[in-house]
Order: structure tokens, then C-alpha cells, then sequence
């Protein structure tokens, strides 16, 4: 799908990515989150974009920067257990490659299952995916 559907296969669960880095920047969150979208845009996903502002709310010309809503984006996914797995896998993967990444983290959250991810060893990234993948499976069903 690569992002390019718009009428999944199966049923679609939505999930919040949210990222904090360097004192929440806003320009350094923003240009950090794009690049985590065009990665997580490599899997099988429905779709994703960043968490926006509420248009009714902008004047027109306006560019809507809802302070709240940078650094996180809304992506829709599959509901098996594997596009769950390739999505929190390419998330934590993707924060683990930034180099000077030593403050912040990176959450992913389906329905009321969240998984942060700050500097884990390879075994503690796998053991955290492991749960949070098994949880949001088991929550379901």
C-alpha cells in the first residue's frame, strides 16, 4: 500500500506517534517529524500525516502551527499483528538511528496501549515492541 490506499483490506486501527526532542523546538520538531513520516511511509500503511490544527479555528492566509499538535502525527495501519510490529519497529528504529538524539523520546499509542521509547538496548527495544504489539492485539480482539 505504501500510503497510497484509501480503503484498507481489513480493519484499520489509528494510531498517535509522538516525538519530543531538544527542548520541543517547534522547527526542529517539525523538520524531525517529517522525517519520521517519510519513513514510516516505506511500510504498509494506510495513511499518515501530522496531527493538525482545527481549520475552522484559522484566519484565512494563516499557516496553522498548533503548538500542541508538532511532533506528532496520525497514522492508520492494519490491525494484524505484523503492520502493528513493522510500524512501532520502523518508529523505534528510526529514533535509534539519529545521531545526537540523547534527549527526548518517541511514543506510539493505539487506543489506550503506548509504548515510549528513549534509548533502549537492542533486547529492551524488541522485549517493548513485543508487549505493545501482544497488547494491542489482545485489546482487538
Amino acid at each position: 500500500m505504501n500510503g497510497a490506499s484509501s480503503t484498507p483490506d481489513s480493519e484499520t486501527l489509528v494510531a498517535l506517534v509522538r516525538v519530543t526532542d531538544r527542548g520541543d523546538d517547534p522547527e526542529h520538531l517539525v523538520a524531525v517529524t517529517d522525517s519520521l513520516r517519510l519513513d514510516i511511509l516505506a511500510i504498509d500503511t494506510v495513511k499518515v500525516s501530522p496531527l493538525a490544527a482545527d481549520p475552522d479555528g484559522i484566519p484565512d492566509g494563516a499557516r496553522a502551527v498548533d503548538p500542541a499538535a508538532v511532533g506528532q502525527l496520525i497514522v492508520q495501519v492494519g490491525s494484524s499483528a505484523e503492520v502493528i510490529r513493522q510500524l512501532v519497529t520502523t518508529v523505534a528504529n528510526w529514533w535509534g538511528s539519529r545521531q545526537g538524539a540523547r534527549s527526548g523520546s518517541v511514543e506510539v499509542q493505539i487506543g489506550d496501549a503506548r509504548i515510549a521509547i528513549a534509548h533502549p538496548t537492542p533486547e529492551q527495544q524488541e522485549r517493548l515492541v513485543n508487549a505493545f504489539v501482544s497488547e494491542v492485539s489482545d485489546a482487538d480482539r
